[in-house]
């Protein structure tokens, strides 16, 4: 896959938690739900 495709691919993805797209690590949960790695560890952190 191109540079240009990875890049377009990315940005197709939205975090479930922030609405945003993932600018760091993005991870996907066992529900299939995408995140940022770094947003989804501060919320599982907090319960």
């Amino acid at each position: 896959m191109s540079t240009a495709a990875n890049t377009n691919a990315a940005q197709t993805f939205v975090c479930a938690l922030s609405g945003q797209s993932p600018v760091d690590d993005a991870v996907a949960t066992p529900s299939g739900y995408i995140c940022s790695r770094k947003l989804l560890l501060a919320k599982l952190s907090e319960n």
